[in-house]
């Protein structure tokens, strides 16, 4: 029998001052030395809880070390700039005042924003936290190109490609963040050169990484600054600021603690002189993982240009209604479940028909499996039946088909080598037993491969053209946006059960978050909008 006992009348809701945690386990009969042992119990019980804090607080002091703030780089040795001459100073004001609305522009450049699962939905949940902290450093955050799911300033195309820029401007008229175009700030760089002499009127500029860990550099973080020659760094010098704030430890950390005054702070410190002076233009290359801003508005995700919503109807309205079925399968163990996911996902379909007997909806089918991967292997075994290709036509490049037609996993982190024989089987029990419909990025080059090749296509497969603007070079993620637009107007939409049959996705979540929002708006009711938020499958 152990030394000490519970008491036969401990009670969790007796207050702590009436309560009897522990009584000696004397003899039958026994109370000699009962009221001096109990105090000498209750001392020992003190003497424990006081060491478990103790230790508590060091460990969790630990782990705020962790956290705080590193900065880099803020001894770099001043130099004295000789200032502008009142008449090129006046010219600079006005420049200022006409592209900024006050006497002094202050930028804040996003030059490479890194993501490293190529996920347009991560890139640009960090891109508006960067634009709700530019609202606290009291700058006008700079929109960046974008390319490949990235957003960063040297990417190939412009915000607008991917993004409703009106969408912006009613987030800048509520006051979230102040923004100018990449379009509109190369003309600022220029005319504030033309002033005077190239070096002294260029704006002045300092280059920042802002990371969650600098001892895990991502090779992002080399990528050049494509306008570096367009400012002046004789002040802050070429050295870049380093400013690091990990990532929370636990949640209870991140509700005790501001991580947005943390960085804003950080980067105060980087940036300014012993004048308290900043430079105009801060150029950020950025690396963090979660986000970090706490207002609700920063979580709403960007509008998308008007270009894929019209196409995403375009394609979509003589299909309905539609079942859109996410389906993440990287990283899901044992892979051998996989093949009765896919039957059991098969089984929820036929049974969500029959819930719904008068109409017959088609299956539009979203994953990070590659599901025209055996096509190019066809490249080097052409159909035997067909005729012989006319020699002029050339070779077709099969690594750069592979990225268009979506024969590459698409993530950056599940690669073809993972793929095992039961992901293909599970996808060849959907193709055996459903009609999907599935998008393709649609090239002259994709439109005559996928002619040649269309042996290969599996007959229950419906492959949908997404057509990228005229006079615009093809860009595969934006198959990615298309696919998000689809699923979230779908009548209905299905999910793989999180680390069960799919892996937890944060662009299912995002699905999940706009049609709950129309849910909510349509008053919960199935009308003609959605019929349910999401249902899953395992």
């Amino acid at each position: 029998m152990p030394p000490f006992r519970r008491g036969t009348n401990y009670d969790p809701l007796t207050p702590l001052s009436q309560r009897s945690f522990y009584r000696p386990n004397l003899t039958s009969g026994s109370s000699k030395g009962g009221p001096s042992t109990s105090r000498h119990t209750l001392l020992i019980v003190a003497a424990v809880v006081t060491v478990v804090l103790f230790g508590s607080m060091i460990w969790y002091g630990d782990r705020l070390k962790k956290a705080v703030t590193y900065i880099r780089g803020t001894d770099v040795e001043e130099v004295e700039v000789k200032p502008l001459s009142p008449d090129m100073e006046e010219l600079r004001r006005r420049v200022d005042q006409k592209y900024c609305g006050v006497d002094k522009c202050r930028f804040l450049v996003p030059v490479v924003i890194i993501e490293q699962g190529w996920l347009e939905s991560k890139s640009q949940s960090h891109f508006r936290h960067l634009a709700f902290l530019s609202r606290h450093l009291s700058r006008t955050i700079v929109l960046p190109n974008v390319g490949s799911a990235f957003l960063g300033l040297c990417r190939p195309h412009p915000f607008s490609y991917y993004y409703s820029l009106s969408s912006l401007e009613a987030r800048q008229s509520a006051g979230h963040f102040q923004y100018i175009t990449r379009e509109s700030y190369d003309e600022w760089l220029s005319e504030r050169g033309a002033i005077g002499d190239a070096q002294e009127a260029a704006p002045s500029a300092v280059d920042m990484h802002v990371l969650r860990n600098r001892s895990i550099p991502d090779e992002g973080l080399r990528e050049e600054n494509c306008w570096k020659r367009r400012y002046n760094y004789a002040k802050w010098g070429m050295t870049k600021r380093v400013v690091e704030v990990r990532d929370p430890p636990d949640e209870a950390w991140r509700r005790a603690h501001n991580l947005t005054e943390m960085l804003r702070d950080g980067i105060f410190a980087a940036v300014r002189d012993k004048r308290e002076e900043e430079p105009d233009v801060i150029n950020v290359w950025y690396d963090r993982r979660i986000p970090f801003i706490n207002d609700p508005a920063a979580q709403i995700p960007l509008t998308y240009a008007t270009y894929w919503t019209n196409l995403a109807s375009t394609l979509t309205n003589p299909l309905s209604p539609l079942i859109a079925v996410h389906w993440r399968m990287e990283g899901i163990e044992p892979a051998s479940k996989l093949v009765d996911c896919a039957r059991n996902l098969t089984q929820h379909i036929r049974l969500l028909a029959q819930r719904n007997p008068a109409v017959v909806p088609t299956i539009y089918f979203l994953t990070d499996y590659p599901h025209l991967l055996n096509l190019t292997s066809a490249l080097s075994d052409p159909d035997p039946e067909a005729e012989e290709e006319d020699e002029e036509e050339g070779d077709v490049d099969a690594s750069a088909l592979s990225t268009l037609i979506g024969a590459k996993p698409e993530s950056e982190t599940f690669s073809a080598a993972s793929l095992t024989h039961w992901h293909h089987d599970a996808v060849a029990e959907l193709y055996g037993k459903l009609e999907l419909s599935m998008s393709y990025l649609s090239t002259p080059e994709t439109d005559m491969f996928l002619e040649r090749v269309r042996y290969l296509i599996p007959p229950s497969v419906r492959l949908l053209r997404v057509r990228t603007p005229e006079g615009t070079e093809p860009d595969h993620s934006v198959l990615g946006i298309m696919d998000k637009i689809v699923a979230t107007r779908a009548r209905w939409f299905l999910a793989g059960a999180g680390w069960k049959c799919a892996r937890y996705s944060s662009f299912t979540q995002q699905i999940i978050r706009e049609r709950k929002a129309l849910w909510d708006r349509q008053g919960g009711r199935v009308v003609e909008g959605i019929a349910n938020v999401v249902e899953f499958w395992e």
